[in-house]
């Protein structure tokens, strides 16, 4: 009897284990003391596994780029590509986003510089296979001198893309309006249209979502640009823009009130054809003139503007970054809590996210926050997520954070995998949750990527070729050779790499194809080697 009763009670004590959902709260960087990170996307990868887009600004490269991370359901790194983005400016909070493609590969939206420096932006489609390694980019611009950007992106039924963002004109040294941009492309990422939209003021889109009936979805802004004002905006309000195939407009809704509001956010309801779910902000500009403070809310709409509900976050501290319909039709907003006194613009303190139901009622609001908190954190937000399969959810997001005395607060990724009721630890009932930084995943980059960066790649008359040489284990004088060959094994191109710099390389003479880049040190080892695509 004894005996039997020992057993019941492991069995019992195995089976409370089993059930207990896995929980947890990482910080990744690659690295802690030049890297700005974002946890931008958050994609589904396997049944096990899920992708993470980290966009980030590099103080070493003087670039900002993206990095790939693939990781196992409980939040370990399997695999990670590193690419730096011909972007120049300092886009600490992110940009762009990733998508998965119809082929299993992804495809990253967002704008880059055409030229190798000044302020100039093209909308910019990067193309990856399933293994997150890059093939093909393309630039879209109305003309060489305009100002172009994407800030989001889809990938149409037909296998094409569509880019969103805006667009505008440098006239006599100074930026005109700008105008929402839209490019519809083809699955090969040549152009088949371009639109603009003009409302009269500043426009921006930062939303495009294929609807249910083949049109497009557009979520943007009108607003006056401002230095006035900590959000640059004032007057705003936010658009919704239905488009018929070919870029006409078929309906349109100003979703705005008489006060300072903010951008529109659309998607299609996956199981009612012809509703959305909306999300944006009215001012509430009551508190005083100089108020700037936002009520954030989510509504279910038809194409009319009509409401069938709408719930609002009271207190004017919380904003919602992204809605995601869940499979069971519950909704999950993601974004951060300012915990301000709700009167004016806070900065972006915490991270933040509640669950509705289909019908809009709050099941429950959670807001993370770091242990013996300080002023040298803060920027945190939570920005996508994805259903777990134990019915929990996995967030992705950025933190601030400190890591040495003394040290400047870097941004990392931020990953929040909780329970079905937002809970780091089961059976949670409070609203505001603290946390630990002792889970911060240090992953430096190995010697291969922070050896050698080389880009553009595909590229056509000029590539630029970052190196770092010094600690190399198989390289103790910090110099190597690069070399380039062609696909007949022919060498076409060599120099000597000494120390750490950049180097420009003209191409121009080379003919359309695929070629071989190598690092070889002194001792013959091979440090570094990758394929470049010339493009003519």
């Amino acid at each position: 009897m004894k005996y039997l009763l020992q057993s019941l009670m492991m069995l019992a004590v195995i089976e409370i284990y089993a059930q207990t959902p896995l929980t947890y709260n990482k910080f990744y960087s690659s690295d802690t003391v030049n890297m700005f990170s974002n946890g931008t996307n958050i994609l589904p990868y396997t049944d096990t596994s899920f992708v993470v887009a980290n966009t980030f600004y590099s103080n070493y490269y003087h670039k900002n780029g993206l990095e790939l991370i693939h990781f196992n359901y409980n939040g370990q790194v399997i695999w990670r590509r590193v690419n730096i983005i011909n972007l120049e400016g300092f886009y600490i909070n992110g940009f762009g986003e990733l998508i998965r493609t119809q082929n299993g590969g992804f495809a990253f939206i967002s704008f880059r510089n055409p030229y190798w420096t000044g302020d100039m932006h093209d909308a910019h489609l990067m193309l990856f296979d399933s293994l997150g390694i890059f093939e093909q980019e393309k630039l879209y611009t109305r003309y060489p001198g305009s100002v172009d950007r994407a800030f989001a992106g889809c990938q149409t039924s037909d296998g094409g893309f569509l880019l969103a963002g805006f667009t505008f004109d440098i006239v006599d040294f100074t930026a005109d309006t700008t105008n929402i941009y839209v490019v519809r492309t083809n699955a090969e990422g040549d152009t088949i249209w371009t639109k603009m939209f003009d409302y009269g003021k500043d426009e921006r889109a930062g939303i495009v979502k294929e609807d249910y009936d083949g049109g497009y979805l557009i979520g943007g802004f009108t607003a006056t640009f401002t230095y006035t004002e900590s959000d640059g905006t004032g007057d705003g309000d936010g658009l919704i823009y239905k488009l018929n195939t070919d870029g006409s407009v078929r309906w349109m809704l100003n979703i705005g009130t008489w006060d300072d509001d903010c951008d529109a956010y659309i998607v299609p309801c996956k199981t009612e054809p012809g509703k959305y779910y909306v999300w944006s902000c009215k001012g509430i500009s009551f508190f005083g003139i100089d108020s700037e403070a936002r009520l954030y809310y989510l509504a279910k709409m038809d194409s009319t503007g009509y409401t069938y509900w709408r719930t609002e976050f009271t207190g004017q501290t919380k904003n919602i970054q992204k809605a995601i319909e869940m499979p069971d039709g519950k909704i999950l907003l993601v974004g951060y809590d300012s915990f301000g006194d709700g009167y004016s613009w806070c900065f972006p303190d915490w991270g933040w996210m509640a669950l509705l139901d289909s019908t809009g009622t709050v099941l429950w609001d959670r807001t993370f926050y770091l242990y013996d908190e300080e002023t040298i954190y803060g920027y945190a937000w939570l920005t996508d997520a994805i259903p777990a399969t134990d019915g929990g959810y996995i967030v992705v997001g950025r933190y601030d954070l400190q890591l040495q005395p003394l040290a400047l607060p870097m941004t990392h990724v931020w990953l929040l995998k909780v329970d079905e009721n937002g809970c780091i630890t089961p059976g949670c009932n409070e609203n505001l949750i603290f946390l630990s930084t002792n889970e911060t995943q240090l992953m430096p980059l190995s010697n291969k990527e922070a050896l050698v960066q080389i880009y553009p790649n595909p590229a056509q008359n000029m590539v630029t070729v970052t190196y770092n040489l010094y600690n190399q284990q198989q390289n103790s004088k910090a110099e190597a050779q690069l070399y380039l060959y062609n696909a007949s094994g022919k060498l076409v191109f060599q120099t000597v790499l000494q120390g750490a710099g950049t180097e420009t390389i003209s191409i121009a003479h080379l003919p359309a194809g695929i070629y071989f880049c190598q690092v070889i040190a002194d001792s013959g080892k091979t440090l570094w080697h990758q394929k470049l695509l010339v493009v003519k």
